[in-house]
């Protein structure tokens, strides 16, 4: 706005170019990241806004405020394709295409209490939690085609393995289990007394990392069907509340419920790591871009970090800390 339109007489419009998009006023409840276009999207858990963020140019692209005040969203997740948007609110869920300016809405469902969903990485599924029960649903029909009861309280965390083969999912009470995500069908479970799972990611087929909490012991583990093979007990009171694994490498991204950002170049050597700190207030969700080379992080201060990666993508100089025989090199983005 030009200085001398504020003292200029007369009643005329003056104009005025929008420059941002906003920011969120209050924590941000989820995160989540297409895979074919430079595109996230993330829920206001105080604003009740959806906003999806061009990470490429850096700006919010859309802003969308739900119509119905006394029902404001909760959770998103965001179709691999990213032309298809799943919002979950207190007492339905509903499925929106992505336009140019806005959402429009595509179907309903009356779904109550969700607060996680994953799409699958080839976007052909969708998976719901809705307290101890997981719906999974067809994308090339949008319906719900099975549901999976194996949990005997609710579900905390959950993961599809990069080729889609398993879904892991994991509760509060210590109960893990791998499920066929195509029949339904129960791959392996374990149970761990007095143990609470706090997130999941995987990275290579049938494996997975595990943030856990026992007491006062935090700790990360590595299974391979429900079989655990690694366990890292971690320093202080180190709380995870979310992990991320870039497919096809060993390299782990976790956030703590300080705000810090940890780096584990490799998920088979969790002893070593780097801390960065990014957040006043906890780190609820991270996702990386499909090459590699941008990081995304969200946090309860309303803030979101777009953090380049170098060492990740296989045509990285430094690649090899994907493979675990180097150091990942991170930096912001202005």
């Amino acid at each position: 706005l030009p200085l001398p339109a504020i003292f200029k007489g007369g009643g005329g419009d003056v104009h005025c170019s929008v420059i941002s998009g906003g920011f969120h006023a209050g924590p941000v409840a989820c995160l989540d990241v297409a895979v074919h276009r430079p595109l996230a999207v993330t829920v206001g858990k105080k604003d009740g806004l959806v906003r999806i963020w061009n990470y490429a140019s850096r700006h919010c692209e859309i802003r969308w405020e739900s119509q119905d005040q006394g029902d404001p969203p909760v959770s998103a997740a965001l179709h691999p394709l990213a032309y298809y948007l799943a919002v979950s609110f207190s007492e339905k869920m509903r499925f929106y295409y992505i336009l140019a300016k806005g959402l429009k809405l595509h179907s309903e469902f009356s779904i109550r209490g969700v607060k996680l969903m994953r799409f699958s990485n080839g976007g052909h599924l969708m998976a719901v939690a809705q307290g101890k029960f997981v719906h999974l649903f067809s994308m090339s029909t949008f319906t719900k085609v099975v549901t999976l009861q194996g949990h005997s309280h609710g579900i905390t965390a959950m993961c599809f393995d990069p080729e889609d083969n398993s879904l892991w999912t994991c509760d509060s009470s210590g109960q893990l289990c791998e499920w066929d995500p195509l029949s339904g069908e129960l791959h392996s479970e374990l149970a761990t007394a007095k143990c609470e799972y706090l997130a999941a990611s995987s990275g290579q087929g049938s494996q997975a990392c595990f943030s856990t909490a026992s007491g006062n012991k935090r700790s990360l583990r590595r299974m391979q069907h429900c079989v655990q093979e690694t366990e890292q007990d971690l320093p202080g009171n180190l709380r995870l509340a979310c992990l991320c694994q870039y497919a096809g490498t060993h390299a782990l991204f976790a956030g703590s419920a300080t705000g810090v950002l940890c780096v584990f170049p490799s998920d088979s050597a969790l002893s070593r790591f780097d801390e960065l700190g990014l957040h006043s207030g906890p780190c609820v969700s991270i996702g990386v871009s499909a090459d590699g080379r941008t990081l995304l992080t969200a946090g309860e201060d309303g803030a979101v970090f777009v953090l380049g990666v170098v060492g990740l993508a296989s045509d990285d100089s430094g690649a090899a800390a994907a493979r675990g025989d180097g150091d990942l090199e991170l930096f912001p983005l202005a």
